[in-house]
């Protein structure tokens, strides 16, 4: 499909093969979060807007922004943002986040920002939140990597969780997504927060406390 049509075999793991080494030539830490997007249908609206960012107010019972209780999306991108938080607070540095650029949610994404920000005031860490910005993978190649890892992390667990459908065979004569998963990911340099029925169920459990 497009520059790579006609490409043999032989020539795209090449290709893996060399992006697999850029990667592992650099030291990367990869932070991720993956959503059982079947668990997050099977909660009622007023939950899955809770899941999806919306405020509630206590003394008014009622919530004070909408979520996004159609849109998943917004359960893992809110995992990911405080994970980084965390983790930079824990090495005294501030994280600046860049999202891949697309038009679908990163409008809703960037006010969420500064109601993290807010939120991050009462538990001392709103100044290790930094910038957040939606940019190209073209402009930030960086971002080229990320989109090959969450590739390969969507892959494997929706194999997990039991998604069926048409999949990619990792006994195939190109490289599967799990197979450069797992020459990615080495011991120490990645964490992925897994969000099934659990831990879904955890947060909702948060919404009037």
């Amino acid at each position: 499909m497009g520059e790579f049509s006609g490409w043999k075999f032989e020539e795209c793991n090449a290709f893996l093969s060399a992006i697999i080494s850029l990667i592992n030539s650099h030291k990367l830490f990869l932070l991720g979060s993956a959503v059982d997007v079947r668990a997050f249908y099977d909660y009622p609206e007023e939950q899955r807007r809770y899941l999806t960012g919306a405020i509630w107010h206590d003394k008014k019972a009622r919530f004070l922004t909408t979520g996004k209780p159609s849109t998943p999306y917004f359960v893992p991108f809110q995992s990911c943002v405080s994970h980084a938080i965390q983790l930079a607070a824990q090495h005294s540095e501030v994280a600046h986040l860049i999202f891949d650029e697309q038009n679908e949610f990163s409008g809703l994404a960037l006010q969420r920002i500064p109601e993290i920000r807010a939120a991050l005031v009462r538990v001392g860490l709103s100044d290790r939140l930094g910038h957040a910005i939606y940019s190209s993978s073209a402009q930030v190649l960086p971002l080229q990597i990320a989109d090959l890892a969450a590739f390969s992390c969507r892959y494997f667990y929706k194999r997990q969780w039991g998604y069926t459908g048409q999949g990619i065979p990792e006994d195939g004569p190109v490289w599967g997504p799990l197979y450069v998963l797992s020459r990615i990911l080495k011991a120490d340099n990645h964490r992925i927060y897994s969000l099934r029925k659990q831990e879904l169920d955890f947060l909702v459990s948060q919404l009037r406390e």
